[in-house]
C-alpha cells in the first residue's frame, strides 16, 4: 500500500507519460514539447533543491538550486555522492536517511537538517525524501527535495506560484484529462479530473469527482454505453483502448468525443487508468461535409453534360461519370479497369498508345490542358466526334489524367446549319438587290405592254399576240423576282394574325389541282390550333411551294399528307433547331411517299436555283422561297428523307394569341374615274413616266418629281390629295418625305411603291400603321385599286 506522497510523486511521473501519450494523439508534439521545456524551466528555477539518486546514492538528476547548494553545475554534481560535497559526518547522516528509504521504501517526509553552503555557513534544510519506483513497482533509487527554510515566506510564495505555472499548463491542456483508480475489488475512483472536464460535461469538478458513476451512466449517450462498456472492459484487463463515442452535456447538447486510455498495475493489485477525453465534434462535422462534398461533388459529376474520365498514366481508366456511360455505352463496372484506348477507333488507338508511350519515356504532354477533337467509339462500335481536354494531377504520389469529353455531334450539325444559314442571308442580300433594279425595269416593260395592248385592240391584230408575249414573259419575270424578295426577306408584307388551318382548307381545292389525280392529299387538322402572325400571301406561298415540290417527288403518284399540331419547345428541346426562341409554335409537318432525297444534297435544297430537275423544269427557287419567308417570319424549316423513303418538311411558327381578331378577308376595291390630286415622285424616270400615263389615263391630276426635294416644294405651294412616293431614293428616302409633307398637311395620304424594301420600312412604319404601299411591278389594275383604296382611306 503506497502512501500519499508516493502516490504524488508516482502521479507527477505518470502524467508526464500521460502528457507525452496525449501529444502522440493529438497531434500536438510541439505545444507539449514546449510544455515540457517550460516545466523543465520551472524546476530549475525553483527555490527548492530537487535531486535524484540511483541505488549506489549516486545523483542522476540535480536541479539548480541542488547544485548551487554545494557549490557546482548540474553537470558537475551528476554521478557524484555526498561525500564529494559535505564534511564526512554529514554524508554519512544523509547516506543513512537514503538506505533507510531504499531499504524500508518508506519515505522521510519533511526532516529538518543543518547543512553547510560551500562558504561555510549552516543553513537549514526541510528535507523530503522518497523511493523511486519503476513501472512494477521495484525501488530504482530515491528523490529528494530540500528547502532552505531561512527563508520559508519566500518558498511558500515560489511554490504557490510554481503550482500555479502546473495548474495553468494542464488547464492550457484543451482535452479533459483523467485519472481512475480500480481497487484490486474492481472499484473506480478518480483520482484527478482536469478542469476541462467541467467545460466539456457541463457537471461541476466537484460532483464529477465525488460520483465516478456520473460519467457512464448519465453522461455517455444511451445508445453508445455499449461501446464505453467494451472500452471499459479492455482497460480493467490491462489493455489500452481508445474509442469514440456521444456524450449528453448537462444541459442536454450532443458532442462527439474519444477516449483513449492506458493501464499501469500497481503493487498492491490495482490499477491506475490515465486516459484523455478529447472533443471531437468539430472534426466529425468537417468529416460529415467533406462526406456530403464528396457526394455533392460525385452527384455533380454524375449529372454534368460532359463525360469525365480519370486513368492513371499508364491510361487505365479509374473512375466513369454517368454522362460518360450515356456517351460511350458503357456502364462505368464494365469499363473500369480497361485501357482507355478502349474507346479509341483504329487507327487512332495506335496514335494514342504512341502518346502514352512518349509521355511516359519523356514525361513531355502533348495535349495536356487543350482541347482537341477526336474521334470516339461506342460500345455498338459506332464513331462519333468528340472534343476532348486533358488535365493532369498528383493523386498521392501517382500521376493522374482527367479527361473532360463532349459528344459534339449536334454541335457540328448546328454549325453546319448555322453556315448554311450565312450563305443563304448573303444569298439572300444579293438577290435582293437584284430585284430591285429589276423590279424598275419591269415596271415600265409591263406598263408600256398595257398601253401596247390598249392600242392593239383588235384581236385579229397580229402585233396584239407579239405584245402579249411580251406582257407574259414580264409577269413571269415578275413572280420570279418575287420568290427572289422572298428567299432575301426583303418582301414587303403585311402580317396578320392568322388561324393556320383555315389558310389550309381555303387552299384545298386548289392544291389537289397542282397536285393531280394520281396524288391523294390527306389533311390532318389540329383542333384549337394556336394563331400565327404572317402575311396570308406568304403563307399561301409557303404552302402551294410544299405541295409543288412533293408532287413532282411523285412522279407516278402517291400520298401527301398535311398536319398541323400545337408544341412548345422547352430549353432543352431547342438544340434541333438552330436560331430559334423556347415557347410555344405551331407545327405543319408535309410528308410525301416521293422518291425523297440524297443525304448528300439535303443541306442545298432551300439554296436558291439549286435543283434536282432536268433543265427547263425547276427555277430552283420553290424551297429557297419558303425558307426565306420563315425565317423573315421567325420560323424555321427542316427536312428528313432518305432515297426511296419520301421526305417530310418540319416548319415551326411561332404562336401568338388572337383575343376577338378575325382572319382577314380580301376584298375587291373598285377603280373610278379620279378627280384628286396625285404628287408622285419617283427617281426612276422611265418608272415615273409609265406611272403617270396609268394615274392621268385614270383621270387623276399628277403632279411629278424626280427627288424628295422638289416633291417637298411643290407640296407647299398646291394642294394634294395623295402622295406616291418611291421607298428608296437618293439624299431623303420616302418615308421621310411622307413625314414632312404630313406635317404640313396632316390630311394627305400617302401610298408608297418600292421593288426592295428591308427592315428599315417596317422602322419607319410604312407598314402597320394604316399607311399604303404597292410592290413593283405593278399593272395598271393593282395602280387603281390601290391609289382608290389609300385616297379612300379603305
Amino acid at each position: 500500500m503506497t502512501n500519499p506522497q508516493e502516490s504524488r510523486v508516482e502521479l507527477i511521473k505518470e502524467l508526464q507519460t500521460l502528457r507525452q501519450r496525449v501529444a502522440a494523439l493529438e497531434h500536438e508534439q510541439r505545444r507539449l514539447e514546449a510544455t515540457a521545456r517550460f516545466l523543465q524551466m520551472v524546476i530549475d528555477h525553483l527555490p527548492d533543491a530537487i535531486y535524484a539518486k540511483d541505488l549506489d546514492l549516486r545523483m542522476t538528476l540535480s536541479n539548480l538550486a541542488d547544485a548551487h547548494m554545494v557549490g557546482r553545475t548540474p553537470a558537475q554534481v551528476l554521478d557524484a555522492t555526498d561525500f564529494d560535497f559535505y564534511p564526512p559526518y554529514l554524508a554519512k547522516q544523509y547516506r543513512a536517511d537514503d538506505l533507510r528509504v531504499i531499504q524500508s521504501g518508506e519515505a522521510i517526509i519533511n526532516k529538518e537538517e543543518v547543512t553547510v553552503t560551500p562558504s561555510g555557513e549552516e543553513q537549514r534544510v526541510l528535507t523530503t525524501k522518497v523511493p523511486l519506483r519503476d513501472s512494477a513497482g521495484n525501488i530504482i533509487g530515491l528523490a529528494g527535495i530540500g528547502r532552505d527554510i531561512t527563508q520559508i515566506d519566500q518558498i511558500t510564495r515560489q511554490l504557490r506560484e510554481s503550482e500555479e505555472h502546473f495548474r495553468q499548463v494542464i488547464s492550457s491542456i484543451s482535452d479533459h484529462i483523467y485519472v481512475t483508480r480500480v481497487s484490486p475489488e474492481g472499484k473506480p475512483s478518480n483520482i484527478f479530473l482536469s478542469p476541462h472536464a467541467e467545460t466539456l460535461s457541463g457537471y461541476p469538478l466537484e460532483q464529477l469527482t465525488a460520483d465516478w458513476s456520473l460519467w457512464p451512466s448519465h453522461i455517455i449517450h444511451p445508445d453508445d454505453r455499449v461501446v464505453a462498456v467494451a472500452q471499459w472492459q479492455r482497460l480493467k484487463s490491462g489493455q489500452k483502448s481508445e474509442v469514440e463515442y456521444r456524450m449528453v452535456q448537462r444541459d442536454g447538447n450532443i458532442i462527439w468525443v474519444r477516449d483513449s486510455g492506458r493501464v499501469t498495475r500497481q503493487t498492491d493489485g490495482s490499477l491506475v487508468i490515465y486516459g484523455v477525453v478529447s472533443d471531437i465534434t468539430e472534426r466529425k462535422r468537417v468529416i460529415e461535409e467533406l462526406r456530403q462534398s464528396e457526394a455533392r461533388l460525385r452527384s455533380v459529376v454524375d449529372n454534368v453534360v460532359d463525360g469525365i474520365i480519370t486513368t492513371d498514366e499508364q491510361g487505365i481508366i479509374e473512375s466513369f461519370n454517368t454522362a460518360a456511360e450515356d456517351i460511350f455505352g458503357y456502364k462505368a463496372a464494365e469499363i473500369i479497369g480497361q485501357n482507355v484506348s478502349t474507346l479509341v477507333p483504329p487507327p487512332y488507338t495506335d496514335e494514342h498508345n504512341d502518346y502514352i508511350a512518349y509521355y511516359l519515356r519523356t514525361g513531355k504532354s502533348m495535349a495536356v490542358g487543350q482541347g482537341r477533337q477526336v474521334i470516339g467509339l461506342r460500345k455498338n462500335g459506332q464513331t462519333f466526334p468528340i472534343d476532348i481536354a486533358i488535365s493532369e494531377f498528383l493523386l498521392g504520389q501517382r500521376r493522374m489524367f482527367i479527361a473532360i469529353i463532349r459528344d459534339i455531334t449536334q454541335r457540328l450539325r448546328l454549325e453546319d446549319e448555322l453556315r448554311q444559314a450565312q450563305k443563304m442571308e448573303a444569298i439572300g442580300r444579293l438577290a435582293g438587290g437584284i430585284a430591285h433594279d429589276f423590279n424598275n425595269l419591269l415596271t415600265v416593260i409591263n406598263g408600256q405592254s398595257e398601253y401596247l395592248l390598249d392600242a392593239f385592240y383588235n384581236p385579229d391584230d397580229p402585233r396584239r399576240e407579239d405584245v402579249l408575249e411580251i406582257k407574259w414573259a414580264g409577269q413571269k419575270a415578275a413572280m420570279l423576282t418575287r420568290q427572289l424578295l422572298a428567299f432575301g426577306r426583303k418582301q414587303t408584307v403585311q402580317p396578320q394574325v392568322l388561324d393556320l388551318n383555315s389558310v389550309i382548307r381555303n387552299l384545298e381545292k386548289m392544291l389537289h389541282r397542282l397536285i393531280g389525280e394520281d396524288v391523294e392529299l390527306i389533311t390532318n387538322l389540329a383542333p384549337s390550333l394556336a394563331h400565327v402572325y404572317i402575311d396570308p400571301g406568304q403563307m399561301e406561298q409557303v404552302l402551294m411551294n410544299l405541295v409543288v415540290n412533293a408532287r413532282d417527288a411523285m412522279p407516278k403518284g402517291g400520298t401527301l399528307a398535311i398536319e398541323t399540331s400545337n408544341i412548345t419547345l422547352r430549353p432543352v428541346d431547342i438544340q434541333p433547331y438552330p436560331q430559334i426562341s423556347p415557347g410555344q409554335y405551331v407545327r405543319l409537318i408535309a410528308t410525301d411517299t416521293g422518291i425523297g432525297i440524297d443525304t448528300d444534297i439535303q443541306g442545298r435544297i432551300f439554296e436558291p436555283f439549286f435543283t434536282t430537275k432536268e433543265a427547263g423544269k425547276g427555277t430552283g427557287l420553290g424551297l429557297s422561297t419558303v425558307y426565306g419567308i420563315l425565317q423573315q417570319n421567325n420560323g424555321h424549316i427542316q427536312v428528313s428523307s432518305a432515297l426511296g423513303q419520301g421526305a417530310t418538311f418540319n416548319i415551326l411558327l411561332p404562336a401568338v394569341e388572337a383575343p376577338g381578331q378575325q382572319d382577314v378577308v380580301h376584298k375587291s376595291i373598285p377603280s373610278t374615274d379620279g378627280t384628286e390630286t396625285i404628287l408622285l415622285v419617283e427617281d426612276d424616270q422611265n418608272v415615273r413616266l409609265i406611272t403617270k400615263k396609268f394615274l392621268e389615263k385614270l383621270g387623276y391630276t399628277v403632279l411629278e418629281a424626280a427627288s424628295a426635294e422638289s416633291a417637298q416644294i411643290m407640296s407647299g405651294h398646291q394642294p394634294v390629295d395623295l402622295l406616291i412616293t418611291d421607298v428608296i431614293m437618293p439624299n431623303i428616302s420616302g418615308p421621310d418625305l411622307a413625314s414632312r409633307v404630313t406635317q404640313q398637311n396632316p390630311d394627305i395620304k400617302v401610298l408608297f411603291i418600292s421593288g426592295y424594301t428591308d427592315d428599315t420600312l417596317v422602322q419607319h412604319g410604312v407598314v402597320g400603321q394604316h399607311l399604303y404601299f404597292l410592290e413593283k411591278p405593278f399593272t395598271f389594275e393593282d395602280l387603281a385599286h390601290k391609289v382608290r383604296e389609300a385616297i379612300d382611306g379603305q
